[in-house]
């Protein structure tokens, strides 16, 4: 027969074994949650960087159009015209294109860039650029992504 103290060992050891279960139970809950959380960060970095490398390459696909526009037309486009001149004619002298197959555009015809917004073309200062608002959507802050078309030579023309 058993007796009391055998009993009591048996109990303080199954004791233990539950707690050391609900507590390896936990500790796996949170690893788990911790690995989720990792998992998210990365992946949102991750998008982040591949979203600024696909800007950098429609900037410089439409430097490419606006240059073969400009090879064509003797001009690179007003801010007016913008891009819509690359991929349908206007009427202008010397088109030949179109030189832009847009399948995303923006609700106003503008080609959009990774974060849903328009790209934007300006002429400034006699420099010609093309460039992504970036991640953080606003114009102008150090996180634009963008392509200088053209700077400073003088045979060329802007309208």
């Amino acid at each position: 027969m058993k007796t009391d103290d055998q009993k009591s060992t048996r109990i303080r050891v199954w004791n233990r074994v539950l707690k050391c279960g609900v507590l390896g139970v936990a500790c796996l809950v949170v690893l788990a949650m911790i690995l989720l959380l990792a998992n998210i960060v990365f992946r949102r970095r991750c998008d982040d960087a591949r979203k600024i490398i696909l800007a950098r390459d429609q900037c410089k696909t439409m430097s490419v159009a606006l240059n073969m526009f400009r090879t064509d037309c003797g001009r690179y486009p007003s801010n007016d015209e913008g891009f819509l001149v690359l991929y349908r004619d206007h009427g202008i002298s010397g088109w030949r294109g179109p030189y832009l197959v847009l399948v995303h555009l923006h609700e106003d015809k503008e080609p959009i860039d990774p974060w849903e917004q328009p790209l934007v073309y300006a002429i400034e200062d006699r420099q010609v650029f093309v460039k992504s608002k970036g991640p953080d959507m606003k114009e102008g802050t150090i996180d634009d992504v963008g392509e200088t078309v053209w700077s400073n030579n003088s045979s060329c023309t802007v309208k």
